[in-house]
């Protein structure tokens, strides 16, 4: 539990309004440890990473390790909408003759699948 989701349930549960940099200061005066830092995202560099040159050899590992991680999770991504475009879309046999054909077909498809994503998400946010 980090000190952002602290200050959440002290906001909702008790109606006590702290900012998160009051809590987080509580927290280590009364002994409690930071919690582990992550990576907050496929888009940001390691922690201590600089986007620029890698100059020595531990940030060249964590830097290759978070590139792999990052790689890894866009394709994931990528490979489940053109297995879906595959095998539900009926895909993986082009139909149709000529680029101009074809690329409708594609983006009329991608949008379809768009469509079903936006549903499949609307019923979770009821």
């Amino acid at each position: 539990m980090n000190d952002h989701h602290i200050t959440e349930l002290l906001r909702l549960n008790h109606g006590i309004c702290l900012s998160r940099l009051t809590v987080q200061r509580l927290l280590r005066a009364a002994g409690l440890p930071s919690p582990r830092r992550r990576w907050s995202s496929a888009a940001s560099s390691p922690a201590g990473v600089s986007r620029g040159a890698v100059r020595d050899a531990s940030n060249l590992k964590a830097y290759r390790l978070w590139s792999l991680v990052t790689d890894a999770r866009v394709r994931k991504r990528i490979e489940e909408i053109f297995g879906r475009l595959k095998t539900v879309a009926l895909m993986r046999k082009v139909r149709h003759r000529g680029t101009e054909r074809f690329d409708w077909m594609l983006v009329f498809t991608a949008a379809v699948y768009n469509l079903v994503r936006l549903r499949s998400f609307l019923e979770l946010a009821a």
